[in-house]
């Protein structure tokens, strides 16, 4: 059987009974002696005591309550090697990888200047204006496609430029090819965020609340996150493209 075309079936939901390959559990399981004696290095944190660098999250709210600011802002303050984000000790500096979904380059450039102290090479950005002008616009429940931001990270990699935080912002503009309330459709596009984990990034999504003012759509999303923050709105009056960004922030998930 070819298991990659299998694979890029149910990626694209044409499998009705995926099938999986076989392969044997055995040499995977361990005696709780076994895994004491294992060197395991203790777990770093990439901020505060909440947000270790092998990580999986998301920041999430209604349209316009400053989700997007929040998360450039933490790139930019990992990236510039900032002691701290609004009042949570940062412990290291480190390069970030933002993968946009929606903006116009012009929108990046201004905000990111303005949020910058100067130039920043350690803060790298995927403008998803330049996919769109291709046609080939970003959509990360295709295998195809996680493979492309595979190859971008190892790319970086070599360069001596790890991305060790990577912010996609925003779900629902990332991923257009399932439905978003579809639980069974989420897990392929989980499976790559979890491995992403596994392999030692950060990683952040960005996304909406839908109308019950949790985050929109499968539920399951949030099932192996180790963090959920929620951000709303705290004066309804301060509306207004130049007002300052206020909400409150929540954490609805930490492990």
């Amino acid at each position: 059987m070819d298991y990659q075309r299998e694979l890029e079936k149910i990626a694209a939901g044409e499998a009705a009974n995926p099938q999986q390959p076989y392969r044997s559990l055995i040499p995977f399981i361990l005696t709780q002696e076994e895994l004491s004696m294992q060197d395991i290095p203790p777990r770093e944190y990439l901020l505060s005591e909440w947000m270790p660098k092998d990580s999986f999250g998301m920041v999430y709210a209604p349209r316009g309550i400053g989700k997007s600011w929040f998360c450039m802002a933490l790139g930019v303050a990992v990236s510039e090697g900032k002691k701290r984000f609004l009042g949570w000790d940062l412990h290291a500096q480190h390069d970030v990888l933002f993968v946009d979904g929606e903006m116009a380059r012009v929108d990046l450039k201004e905000r990111f200047e303005g949020l910058c102290a100067g130039p920043n090479p350690k803060l790298h950005i995927l403008a998803s204006e330049m996919l769109y002008r291709e046609g080939k616009p970003l959509s990360l429940d295709f295998l195809e496609e996680q493979r492309a931001v595979n190859d971008a990270l190892q790319y970086l990699e070599e360069k001596g430029c790890r991305a060790q935080l990577i912010i996609f912002d925003n779900l629902s503009t990332l991923r257009r090819s399932v439905s978003e309330n579809d639980n069974d459709a989420a897990k392929q596009l989980i499976d790559f965020f979890v491995n992403l984990r596994h392999r030692g990034y950060t990683v952040l999504v960005v996304h909406h609340a839908g109308k019950s003012g949790q985050q929109r759509g499968a539920s399951v999303l949030e099932v192996p996150m180790d963090f959920v923050i929620k951000l709303a709105q705290k004066d309804k009056a301060a509306t207004g493209k130049f007002q300052e960004a206020r909400f409150d922030l929540t954490f609805d998930k930490i492990r």
